[in-house]
């Protein structure tokens, strides 16, 4: 090949290139509409969803939710590996939830006792699934809780103290009896 055809030729790819993602072609560039996550810097928002956590993973003689900061995981799992329905979905279920809990109990979530807390949040998971009105609820604590425990097992607390890491299948003796 030329000098000139190569010239000729680079600046024709990258000249289409450029018109290319100019035009608008390209959707990869574009991002959707993300959910407003200052709410989960609302004290409330977080407080509530922090009680929740920590009724899903109480103090024992391990950290409990609240301790590792279990509610950051959920935050930014929520905001970088979720589509914005699903976080629409989740902070919807997080009100109806919240509203159901007051009404069922008299008072709200944070109100309750730790028993009545974790009463409440078994009933709302063995709803039938035919319980349309309340399917946001069972769903955001479903998410709620898979998020909880992916961050619990992620956590560096869990992974230095509780789990010990051990090479698989094992290491190799070579001088053995056996």
């Amino acid at each position: 090949m030329k000098r000139r055809d190569a010239l000729k030729n680079t600046a024709f790819f990258v000249g289409g290139t450029a018109a290319f993602s100019t035009i608008g072609l390209t959707t990869g560039c574009t991002s959707a509409p993300q959910v407003d996550w200052t709410s989960m810097t609302d004290p409330f928002v977080r407080g509530l969803l922090e009680e929740i956590a920590e009724t899903i993973i109480p103090v024992t003689d391990t950290p409990g939710a609240k301790d590792l900061k279990l509610v950051d995981h959920v935050s930014i799992m929520l905001a970088d590996c979720h589509e914005p329905e699903e976080q629409q979905d989740f902070l919807a279920g997080l009100k109806l939830a919240e509203e159901n809990c007051a009404k069922v109990n008299g008072k709200g979530f944070m109100e309750c006792t730790s028993e009545v807390r974790k009463e409440y949040l078994i009933s709302v998971k063995d709803l039938s699934d035919d319980n349309a009105e309340l399917a946001p609820a069972k769903s955001f604590f479903s998410r709620m809780k898979r998020l909880t425990l992916q961050g619990y097992m992620k956590s560096e607390y869990v992974n230095t103290n509780i789990t010990k890491y051990k090479l698989v299948p094992g290491p190799y003796i070579a001088c053995t009896d056996a």
